[in-house]
């Protein structure tokens, strides 16, 4: 009876183990959604979300610095974000190149 309980011990190991890598995907899916939701309850567009580790990243581009702003905002508001960094450019700065007249 003992080797059978070690048997079921190291079978539920195991299945811990083989789960673990698609649970913590499954966690980091979860957390870019909830942060992509935030961000477009907000009415803003254009940015990308991916999450690594417990940085959010943000990628595209607003129209505005409030919006750039408030996406940041957004996603630090999610729960198990510790760190955001923003890659996101703002369309109206981007307009005036030296190339306009």
């Amino acid at each position: 009876m003992k080797k059978h309980h070690q048997g079921i011990e190291s079978a539920n190991k195991l299945s811990k183990q083989t789960h673990a890598p698609e649970d913590s995907e499954l966690k980091r899916r979860k957390i870019e959604l909830q942060i992509d939701e935030a961000i477009r309850l907000r009415a803003i567009t254009g940015v990308t979300v991916y999450f690594v580790g417990d940085t959010a990243h943000l990628k595209g581009r607003v129209a505005t610095e409030t919006q750039k702003s408030a996406a940041e905002k957004a996603a630090r508001g999610v729960p198990g974000v510790k760190d955001v960094r923003s890659s996101i450019e703002i369309e109206f700065l981007l307009s005036g190149t030296a190339s306009d007249p």
